[in-house]
C-alpha cells in the first residue's frame, strides 16, 4: 500500500513546472483529461475518444472500488464482496496518443450459505496488471474517434480468481458547446481465456456543470453491457453507472461513481440476482504542458 501511495503522489512536485508551461486550454478541453479506470481518458470504465489538447498530459490516481454481488437460489444464498485499491497512471501526447496502466491490491470476501450450512472465506493479494492504449482522431470540431486496445494480464496473486482478456474496440465522442457537453460510446470485442467471448458496449452523456478556473466539475452517466456469445457462456450483463469528476486548482482530481446491475441473463437457471452494485472513489493528480 505504501508503494501505491508513493507512486500516485510522485507527479505532484511537477505541479509548479506544469503551471508555468501549460498551454491555454478552455474549461471544456480541460475536462477531457480525467482518467478512466484503465488510465485512458474517460469516466470510470467508459473510454473517451478525445485526447487532451496539449503536448503532454500526465495523470495519476488512487482508486478504491467495492463491488458486491448477492445471489440466491432455492438451496441458499451466495455473496461476493471485492474491495480493491488501484494505482492508475495515464499519459497523452501530441493530441493523438493515449496510454494507461492499472494495478490493484484486492481483498475478496465470499459467503456461501447452502441448505443452512454457512461458509465464509477471505483472500487477498496483488491483482492483475492492466495496460491500455488509444489513438484519438477528430473529424471536424465536434466528432472524435478513438480505436483502443486493453490487455488484462493474469499476473497477480494465485489466491484470487484471475483471467486473461484482450479488449479491442473503438470509442466515439460527439461534443458540443466547447466540449462541455458530450455523448460517448464504446464498442469492443473481448476475448477471454477458456473460450469466453463477449461484445462490450458502453455509452452515455457527460456535462461540465461548473467551471470557474479553480474548480471544474463534470457529471456523467452511462450503461455498461457485455453480451456473451462464446461457447462457454451466453447471455447479457447490463449495468448502469453514474458519477462526478472534479478538478481542483488545475491539479487535483477526484471521482465518485455508483453502479447497479440491471440485467444478468448469463446467470444459470434458478439463480436470482438479489443485488449487484459497485461503489468507486478516486483521487489523484493531473496536469498538462
Amino acid at each position: 500500500m505504501r508503494l501505491l501511495v508513493t507512486a500516485a503522489l510522485a507527479l505532484v512536485p511537477a505541479f509548479a513546472l506544469a503551471q508555468e508551461v501549460s498551454p491555454l486550454e478552455t474549461e471544456g478541453q480541460r475536462a477531457v483529461g480525467f482518467p478512466s479506470s484503465s488510465g485512458l481518458c474517460g469516466m470510470r470504465d467508459l473510454i473517451d475518444a478525445r485526447v487532451p489538447q496539449s503536448i503532454v498530459n500526465l495523470r495519476s490516481m488512487l482508486r478504491f472500488d467495492n463491488e458486491s454481488e448477492n445471489l440466491s437460489s432455492s438451496s441458499g444464498k451466495y455473496s461476493l464482496d471485492n474491495y480493491a485499491m488501484s494505482l492508475v497512471l495515464g499519459a497523452s501526447a501530441f493530441n493523438i496518443l493515449d496510454a494507461g496502466f492499472a494495478l490493484p491490491t484486492e481483498i475478496r470476501s465470499v459467503k456461501n450459505d447452502v441448505n443452512g450450512t454457512g461458509g465464509h472465506t477471505t483472500t487477498n493479494g496483488v491483482g492483475d496488471i492492466q495496460v491500455a492504449g488509444k489513438a484519438g482522431f477528430t473529424l471536424g470540431s465536434w466528432i472524435a474517434l478513438g480505436p483502443y486496445g486493453l490487455v488484462h494480464i493474469n499476473s497477480g496473486s494465485k489466491a484470487l480468481e484471475k483471467t486473461n482478456f484482450l479488449d479491442l474496440g473503438t470509442a466515439a465522442t460527439v461534443s458540443f458547446f466547447d466540449q462541455r457537453i458530450a455523448f460517448t460510446g464504446n464498442l469492443g470485442s473481448v476475448n477471454y481465456n477458456g473460450g469466453k467471448w463477449s461484445i462490450a458496449y458502453r455509452g452515455g452523456p457527460s456535462a461540465v456543470v461548473l467551471a470557474n478556473g479553480d474548480i471544474l466539475l463534470r457529471v456523467f452517466a452511462y450503461v455498461d453491457g457485455n453480451y456473451w456469445i462464446g461457447t462457454k457462456e451466453r447471455g447479457n450483463d447490463l449495468r448502469i453507472y453514474g458519477g462526478a469528476q472534479a478538478n481542483l486548482l488545475k491539479l487535483l482530481t477526484v471521482e465518485v461513481s455508483f453502479g447497479w446491475r440491471l440485467d444478468s441473463h448469463n446467470l444459470p437457471d434458478g439463480i436470482k440476482d438479489n443485488a449487484t452494485y459497485g461503489l468507486d472513489v478516486g483521487a489523484g493528480a493531473s496536469f498538462s504542458f
